[in-house]
């Protein structure tokens, strides 16, 4: 263990109360005399601070005599001078009891410097109690980081309880980075039992076997060839990612000489990229000299492209023109998501990119006239003077011209949204009509849920027609209603599966929400799976985090 001293200024830094050690000394606060026709009292002084030193029974109550005082300073080292003067009984008493009483910066103040005095003396009663009274992310992930710093051992054995890890890995992760971080070597020898523990995740599991190999890849790398087999190929995954956020040229020639290139799910490029963005040059710059297997990660290269892009347009652009990825179609859509923030500064890259065929050339240049139409009619008026095909063009044009006229139907703009579906008549349930739907704002979409749920009869027959036609474009929210309305019939299935796509590319978190609300019966396999692998690509811990608990009966795509 670490010198009592060493551990003190650990802990006092690490909450940022330093500046406030030094004992106090009143400051001169001289007090301007009031004019001589004013009714106005001189202020006093603030007093003795040691009328502070001593714990009132009531929090609030102390909090009230702390903000009595002057100016910041003077608050400040009084309040941490008051904490310093209880017992740890008296310390335990007041964060367990009053801890959501705290409140505003000195409340915030008082609360820190109690949690850093408790963890001195009782490190995992302040755990227990950040973690059983639900405190703050941030205050959770401190408390334990603080205490796997002072104790890795005690910290390490506490979080292997099969309940902590259950119900609280996401925080309990920052124990074992803390540990890697300070002494790698101790984690290593330690991690025989970890793998030994049945109630770990896989996930979390995962996320322990980066951690080492990013702080000890050595020791990880000897220590994985004698784990049991269904650990090995985990841990060879993590190690290898390492080395490619390390080093990337090198890491490239080592899985040459290890013989490895022709493992396929050796490394996720696209996973790596979103957690090191900072690759994304040098995995450009060596694309050519990868597997051609793992070449084929047509998302990898696209983030990356985007990636640069932020950093170098040309470069980014160059590099598309170069490589032949031998899916032209996937080049467009790379064009397509850098003209949406890049305009036409793109084209000329577009026109002279030889991996484009006449196809997916048009693709692109159509595609980002779309893109930019509503927001950025004159940067999308010189995508659409790019194509070179009178047909295409014209095709292009009639493909927004719906989006764009809103007020086509005559009627809706004289009339409430909630009374739209109530008085359109069936000939009018067509395209254009589903266009404007499409574009109406949040509140009017609910505005015309209610208006829909409350119509019946014939009318309701053909109004969900009309929805079953146009699905594909219509607000998530009003198909869901739809759905819940139709969910009886056999010819709705495909729908649901189509929503729960569509909206989890668009708000994974809405998209769960809605699938939890279905009842059993309309829950199918391909649904959870679509929302938790749109929802990997944003954040994989919260995704893996919904799946565990709600998709208990899959395979978590992330322990493949």
């Amino acid at each position: 263990m670490k010198p009592l001293l060493l551990i003190a200024c650990c802990i006092g830094t690490g909450f940022g109360l330093g500046w406030v050690l030094k004992p106090y000394e009143p400051e001169p606060h001289p007090v301007t005399p009031t004019p001589t026709k004013s009714s106005r009292p001189v202020r006093k002084d603030r007093g003795d601070i040691s009328l502070y030193s001593k714990a009132p029974d009531d929090i609030r109550s102390r909090l009230l005599q702390l903000n009595a005082l002057p100016t910041a300073r003077d608050r400040y080292r009084a309040a941490y001078a008051m904490i310093h003067s209880l017992s740890e009984e008296e310390l335990k008493t007041w964060l367990d009891g009053n801890y959501n009483e705290i409140e505003g910066d000195l409340g915030g103040f008082l609360f820190n410097a109690l949690v850093e005095r408790l963890l001195v003396v009782d490190p995992e009663w302040v755990s227990n109690l950040a973690l059983d009274k639900r405190f703050s992310h941030l205050t959770c992930s401190r408390v334990l980081s603080t205490w796997a710093a002072l104790d890795p051992e005690a910290s390490l054995a506490y979080v292997s309880e099969s309940s902590r890890w259950d119900q609280q890995g996401h925080f309990l992760i920052n124990v074992l980075e803390t540990i890697a971080r300070n002494e790698p070597d101790f984690l290593q020898a330690q991690l025989d039992g970890l793998l030994s523990h049945g109630q770990i995740s896989e996930y979390y599991l995962e996320q322990a076997f980066q951690i080492l190999a990013a702080h000890n890849s050595d020791l990880f790398w000897e220590s994985q060839q004698i784990w049991p087999p269904k650990y090995q190929n985990r841990a060879l995954k993590a190690f290898v990612a390492n080395k490619f956020h390390q080093d990337f040229e090198g890491a490239l020639a080592w899985v040459e000489e290890a013989q490895l290139s022709e493992k396929n799910d050796l490394v996720s490029f696209s996973q790596l990229l979103w957690k090191h963005p900072e690759i994304a040059s040098d995995y450009l710059a060596h694309f050519d000299e990868l597997p051609s297997s793992w070449q084929q990660d047509h998302y990898a290269w696209r983030r990356a492209i985007e990636t640069l892009a932020k950093e170098d347009l040309p470069k980014a652009l160059d590099f598309l023109s170069q490589n032949d990825f031998k899916k032209p179609e996937k080049v467009a859509e790379s064009y397509t998501k850098l003209a949406e923030k890049y305009g036409s500064q793109i084209i000329e890259s577009i026109l002279e990119n030889s991996n484009l065929n006449e196809e997916s050339l048009n693709q692109a240049l159509r595609q980002s006239y779309l893109q930019l139409a509503e927001t950025q009619p004159a940067e999308a008026s010189k995508f659409l003077a790019a194509i070179a095909s009178e047909e295409v063009r014209l095709e292009a044009v009639a493909e927004w011209e719906p989006l764009q006229e809103k007020a086509k139907l005559p009627y809706l703009p004289n009339l409430p949204t909630s009374e739209w579906l109530a008085t359109v008549s069936p000939v009018q349930l067509d395209d254009d009509f589903a266009s404007q739907i499409a574009g109406l704002p949040s509140q009017e979409v609910s505005a015309l849920i209610a208006n829909y749920q409350s119509i019946q009869g014939e009318r309701k027959e053909h109004l969900n027609k009309f929805l079953a036609d146009h699905s594909y474009h219509l607000p998530f929210e009003l198909r869901a209603a739809w759905l819940a309305e139709t969910q009886s019939s056999s010819s709705v299935s495909n729908h649901f599966n189509s929503l729960a796509q569509q909206w989890a590319a668009h708000s994974p978190l809405e998209a769960a929400a809605w699938f939890e609300s279905l009842p059993p019966e309309s829950q199918n396999e391909g649904m959870g799976q679509s929302i938790h692998q749109l929802w990997r690509q944003m954040n994989e811990e919260e995704a893996d985090a919904w799946a565990n608990e709600h998709l208990p009966a899959l395979e978590n795509p992330s322990s493949d």
